[in-house]
């Protein structure tokens, strides 16, 4: 984690809330990427912005929440509440898979 992510996550989430959710989107992918472990409050905060905006998922969009998921459930920084996101998301791959 780099030394601003919990300072960029405060402003990306500020953003989010006066109506600019383009930049803050772009602000968490940045402390949180797709294809890695960063902030993880910044990737519990992506996947529920997945979650709330896409109704079906393709494969390489699972597979992006999972890393979201995995991410946050991984930190001490995120509370509780992407673990029960993380379970039920793979389930829903493995239901994707048959």
């Amino acid at each position: 984690m780099e030394p601003n992510s919990r300072a960029d996550y405060a402003v990306a989430q500020y953003l989010a809330a006066v109506g600019n959710p383009a930049i803050a989107n772009q602000m968490m992918i940045r402390i949180a990427p797709n294809n890695r472990k960063g902030y993880g409050p910044g990737h519990a905060w992506l996947a529920e912005q997945r979650v709330a905006q896409t109704t079906e998922f393709t494969k390489e969009e699972i597979e992006t929440l999972l890393n979201d998921l995995s991410a946050a459930c991984s930190s001490s920084l995120t509370s509780e509440a992407p673990v029960q996101a993380y379970q039920n998301a793979l389930i829903l791959q493995r239901m994707c898979r048959h």
